[in-house]
């Protein structure tokens, strides 16, 4: 699709889009819920456990991106041969039942073990959900559909932490992982009895017997058509730097504050308490303010940058790449200030803003590459995509900045200036996927097919 292209009036979306849309949505809502209700228990963890950082670095990323990564391409490959809806209420079993295991666990084995396990569900359900969403949406509204369908990030993020850190200040974390992980296991239900997978299932049944040689054969194909596309290892290193911020952030931000702010926290949650009649301690007050700044900052900006986006790219499909590099260059400063400011409530305001700015580029970003494929590649695409995404970002992100914080506290930093001056050179990386943007932008513009 050439830059001066202008596409036809963009579609209306029927009632039943906007069903099948809300639906995958929610399942997004559990799955980020399911994975990331941990980021608020981290410090009573670690406390009750007496976990190191790059442990909770660990359990936050690399347990579960292991599992999930080697688990998503086979079961991309998986869901373009069989009944995706049926892929996905399987996935979001294991998971759910995965993240109540976690709440059983006493040792951190037992947890590493547990999120693998919540990690090889969500393998099942991301690339099929991915998949669903682009298929049914009409092309030009697919930057606003996997906005829609992204805003389940934030909510999952904003539940996760909220009723995380409200459940674990009454009933300790492990009865969080249980709350967290029970509604899935009536979604699953739900998919199977509402959802349709909208492809020919005559055509499916006559595929041919699966063979190592035809995947090979299947694969050398996918490969050649994706190594001609310069922009792909871009958008994906620019996706992937944006994923790592946003991970370490979730995984340490709740230590940070609390390791930095307690004692304003806990005068805090007593004012609050104090209003609304009822007991709320520090940690469930963290978590309801930094839910309440993801989830709804989060959903705001991730509408924003998917209307935007749509609306630009009838003109100019560089938009696509331009967001994201916008999004990065407000967010970095807010995040950055929100580390050094000794105010808590200042703090959190500056963390909520960042949210606002960084999410913006969660449609383009995501939707962009579905543009460099034909839509028969697009499940596989997007499970190497999420690979590339979770090794980078959730694997090795929340570990790194654990091993540095370890580093730099029992270098006479201290566990608090330790945590901060490794939060606060994962900014850097910001900068790194602004660049890769930028770069991409010429080469999207000639290679994207829509």
């Amino acid at each position: 699709m050439r830059s001066d292209a202008v596409p036809a009036q963009p579609a209306r979306l029927g009632k039943s889009e906007w069903g099948f849309l809300w639906i995958l949505t929610l399942v997004n809502v559990l799955n980020y819920l399911d994975r990331n209700v941990i980021n608020i228990l981290v410090e009573p963890m670690r406390e009750e456990l007496g976990l190191a950082d790059w442990q909770l670095g660990a359990l936050t990323g690399l347990s579960f991106a292991l599992l999930y990564t080697l688990a998503g391409i086979p079961m991309a490959r998986v869901a373009e041969r069989t009944h995706r809806p049926t892929i996905l209420a399987i996935g979001v079993w294991i998971w759910s039942l995965s993240t109540m295991a976690c709440g059983a666990a006493g040792s951190f084995i037992q947890l590493a073990l547990a999120r693998g396990g919540v990690g090889i569900g969500e393998a099942f359900g991301t690339a099929t959900s991915h998949a669903l969403v682009i298929d049914r949406m009409p092309r030009e509204r697919r930057a606003t559909g996997m906005a829609i369908f992204s805003t389940g990030m934030s909510i999952g993020g904003l539940l996760g932490m909220a009723v995380g850190g409200l459940v674990a200040d009454r009933f300790g974390w492990q009865m969080a992982f249980y709350v967290a992980g029970a509604p899935g296991l009536l979604l699953g239900f739900v998919l199977l009895l509402t959802l349709r997978d909208g492809r020919n299932r005559t055509a499916m049944a006559k595929q041919p017997p699966f063979s190592f040689r035809d995947e090979a054969a299947r694969w050398r194909v996918f490969l050649k058509q994706l190594s001609a596309k310069r922009s792909f290892p871009l958008i994906a290193l620019g996706t992937a730097s944006g994923g790592l911020v946003g991970h370490v952030h979730s995984a340490f931000f709740a230590a940070f504050f609390l390791r930095t702010h307690r004692p304003q926290l806990e005068q805090l949650s007593s004012q609050l308490s104090a209003g609304i009649g009822t007991e709320i301690g520090a940690i469930g007050f963290l978590g309801l303010v930094l839910g309440l700044s993801a989830g709804v900052m989060g959903v705001a900006g991730t509408l924003a940058g998917g209307y935007l986006t749509d609306r630009l790219a009838r003109r100019d499909v560089g938009v696509f790449m331009m967001i994201p590099v916008y999004a990065k260059f407000f967010s970095i400063p807010l995040s950055v200030a929100a580390l050094l400011v000794a105010d808590a409530p200042t703090a959190l305001i500056l963390v909520a803003a960042m949210q606002l700015a960084r999410s913006v580029s969660n449609g383009p970003a995501l939707s962009s590459i579905h543009a460099l494929v034909k839509p028969e590649s697009r499940p596989t695409l997007a499970a190497m995509f999420i690979f590339v995404i979770t090794i980078v970002a959730v694997g090795l992100g929340p570990v790194a900045v654990g091993l540095l914080s370890d580093g730099l506290s029992s270098s006479g930093l201290g566990a608090v200036d330790g945590l901060r001056v490794a939060l606060l050179a994962t900014e850097l990386i910001g900068v790194v996927g602004a660049i890769c943007f930028l770069l991409a932008r010429p080469m999207f513009v000639k290679e994207a097919e829509y």
